[in-house]
């Protein structure tokens, strides 16, 4: 095996361990929203807010750990964070007596796995170029089984062991941050490999936003597909209580979820390998299962249509998440990657942060999970609108920005097109002439 083809797999291995363990704190943490009520002696509000905080923080802080990523190595910041988060954990389980303090080191956690999320992106992105989408795509597919898993091992870890212990056993799992952090490889490209030129657009915030405007648009809805994915995590094993399930019944409810958003991610995964990411049925149609779903659950009780609820549910989120993420290099273009990346990635976290507190304020004004539910199904609808008009517009965008292009070439994975050989053939011919008339 080359360098070449070991380091992309390595960057791959890096963003694939990252994405594992943030679905087994999403959906592991999120199956004991109740029993963080009941031990932290709080309301259902704080409650889910505070484990929301640590998956928002996980994105939301993407802009400053983008700027110490690049300041930084990325592989020894990724390893010391990797740390602090496993340590956070340990810390709650062993000493956390108030719902103020699981804020305080879920704040900490939370900006540490950032970190580790925008450098496993940005190095995944630098490996992978054009082919960024799919090599995305197939890490988040891959890292959706730990989705399945994470609730049945946080649930076999409380009845064990205890609420307490379970924290700490999943803080010692978290250490896996740490594999990340190893896994990481500084790109390299040798001069055949690559032809740049150095008058390239600067690469900021708001010369990304005058370039590509929709990317607005893809914000808002990545962050709407936040709040969901976040959302479910949390409220699907309290909804199977309210509607009547066993204590086991409703905890596999996350499990289905989790199980339809393999599928989804699956779903896309495939998508980007026949490059038909850019279509508006790719968002319509896993979204209008969602709503159709969600309808549906409001009005039954019973356990095996609310298990078909969960996974189409689980296959809009999946399909969705990987979907918004995957896309950036497709609504941007090469200069603007990493501008589009880290704003893309501060949406997931601004989504995933206020969804505890949406969770709360819905539920707080009739005390019923079914109004969380439509609530959620009125943000597919938004779902759909905002996405239809960001791949109806973006159709007009350049993908490349100013007079310079960047092309690599892998010869391990591809042959230049056939413009490039065009090209060079004409320099050459335009060289002999001149060489012939001096």
């Amino acid at each position: 095996m080359s360098h070449k083809r070991l380091a992309k797999w390595k960057a791959f291995s890096s963003r694939t361990v990252f994405l594992v363990l943030e679905l087994l704190g999403q959906r592991g943490i999120g199956g004991l929203m109740e029993n963080y009520v009941e031990v932290y002696d709080t309301t259902v509000t704080l409650g889910s807010w505070a484990i929301t905080t640590l998956v928002g923080l996980t994105f939301l802080m993407a802009p400053v750990t983008k700027i110490v990523s690049d300041l930084t190595s990325r592989r020894g910041a990724t390893v010391v964070c990797g740390v602090i988060y496993s340590c956070c954990f340990i810390l709650l389980g062993a000493f956390g007596t108030s719902i103020w303090q699981v804020f305080v080191l879920h704040i900490i956690a939370g900006s540490s796995a950032s970190l580790v999320n925008i450098a496993s992106y940005m190095t995944l992105g630098d490996h992978f170029g054009a082919n960024f989408g799919i090599a995305h795509s197939a890490a988040m597919f891959v890292a959706a089984v730990s989705g399945i898993v994470s609730p049945l091992m946080m649930a076999h870890f409380e009845d064990t062991y205890g609420f307490r212990w379970a924290l700490i056993l999943f803080g010692a799992v978290a250490a896996h941050f740490v594999v990340a952090g190893v896994c990481m490889v500084p790109t390299t490209h040798d001069d055949e490999d690559m032809v740049e030129t150095v008058d390239r657009v600067d690469d900021s915030s708001l010369s990304m936003l005058r370039a590509h405007p929709h990317v607005i648009l893809h914000l808002v809805f990545y962050a709407i597909t936040w709040i969901l994915s976040a959302s479910f995590a949390v409220v699907l094993d309290p909804f199977g209580r309210f509607c009547g399930l066993s204590s086991s019944s409703a905890t596999l409810l996350i499990v289905w979820y989790s199980i339809g958003s393999l599928c989804g991610r699956c779903f896309v995964f495939i998508v980007f390998q026949r490059g038909l990411q850019n279509r508006v049925g790719v968002v319509l149609f896993p979204v209008s299962l969602a709503i159709v779903a969600q309808t549906v659950a409001i009005s039954t009780c019973s356990e095996p249509l609310l298990i078909g609820c969960a996974v189409l549910v689980g296959v809009s989120t999946g399909s969705m998440n990987n979907w918004g993420s995957s896309m950036v290099r497709d609504i941007s273009c090469d200069v603007h990657f990493g501008s589009t990346a880290a704003w893309v990635t501060t949406s997931a976290g601004i989504g995933a942060t206020i969804a505890g507190l949406l969770i709360g304020w819905v539920y707080g004004v009739r005390r019923s999970y079914g109004d969380v539910m439509l609530f959620f199904a009125s943000l597919n609808v938004v779902q759909c609108i905002l996405s239809s008009i960001v791949l109806t517009w973006k159709q007009g965008d350049p993908q490349t920005c100013g007079d310079a292009v960047t092309v690599t070439f892998d010869d391990l994975e591809q042959d230049p097109p056939k413009e490039t050989y065009q090209l060079a053939a004409d320099n050459i011919r335009s060289i002999e002439s001149e060489g012939k008339r001096s």
